[in-house]
């Protein structure tokens, strides 16, 4: 056992790592500090402590946050303003506990900002929007090929090349302000 001027209470301890003394606890009860504590005089050796725990705690200073792009949204941007792709988030077998799970928290916000631009009808998926693309082009197509069974005997009937292109001009305005006249609502994405 260490001396008592080696020791330090968790609070003191805590404060010093710039954690609070509940994950200090924490640490001690699930073990990943255990030598490191002195259970008689209920208090830290900070040395011990450090090597088997403290290297695992990420202070977050100014000087600590790498320059370049910022791996989740900024403090000041609105929710949703910046386009969530998770560049810059890897794993490397290097890293400390700590950093996997402060990464893991970064995926797990960004997945659920996207969850809620979702709900709130500000991205689709993909393929939801292909098939309502398709479903609207298989409508102009056939709209389209009706024209000519539409207006066949007008055409033949007409006096003139002009009185023909005329019918012919206005069954296609009306079938594009037919389709110009489908709004939000009809659409299914």
């Amino acid at each position: 056992m260490a001396k008592k001027e080696n020791t330090v209470s968790i609070r003191e301890y805590a404060r010093n790592k710039g954690v609070s003394d509940t994950a200090v606890r924490k640490a001690i009860k699930s073990r990943k500090i255990n030598a490191g504590y002195d259970a008689a005089t209920k208090k830290i050796i900070p040395g011990i402590a450090d090597r088997e725990w403290g290297d695992t705690i990420v202070q977050v200073t100014p000087e600590s946050v790498p320059a370049g792009k910022p791996i989740a949204n900024a403090a000041n941007t609105e929710p949703g303003a910046q386009e969530i792709t998770g560049d810059g988030i890897f794993l490397d077998k290097n890293e400390t506990y700590a950093e996997a799970l402060r990464k893991d928290l970064i995926i797990k916000a960004n997945l659920n900002a996207l969850k809620l631009r979702m709900k709130e009808g500000e991205v689709v998926e993909k393929s939801k929007a292909y098939k309502e693309l398709f479903a609207f082009g298989k409508q102009i197509r056939l709209r389209f090929q009706s024209v000519p069974d539409r207006v066949i005997d007008d055409v033949l009937a007409a006096t003139g090349r002009n009185e023909a292109h005329l019918i012919l001009f206005n069954a296609i305005t009306d079938v594009l302000e037919e389709l110009t006249g489908i709004g939000e609502n009809d659409l299914k994405i």
